[in-house]
């Protein structure tokens, strides 16, 4: 599935963030990371990297599936 990166940068608090456009309604965001590979703006594929994780720290990723601005369980298309 493509998607285009609504935003790529920093938000207090969460460190770099990548929210993507999945299609009309749906989005996925993705915070925690370190230095980004992408730009808000830009159009991504399957498998694309993002981001890196944080040198030197504990990383922890936060994801979201997100449909109509409310978050939505994406354990069935995380198997």
């Amino acid at each position: 599935m493509n998607a285009v990166v609504e935003h790529a940068g920093p938000l207090d608090g969460w460190g770099e963030v990548v929210i993507l456009d999945l299609s009309p309604g749906w989005r996925a965001v993705i915070a925690g990371l370190g230095p980004l590979a992408v730009g808000t703006g830009d159009r991504v594929e399957d498998g694309e990297t993002l981001g890196r994780l944080p040198e030197g720290a504990e990383a922890e990723v936060y994801f979201e599936l997100r449909r109509d601005n409310r978050p939505v369980d994406p354990s069935p298309w995380l198997e």
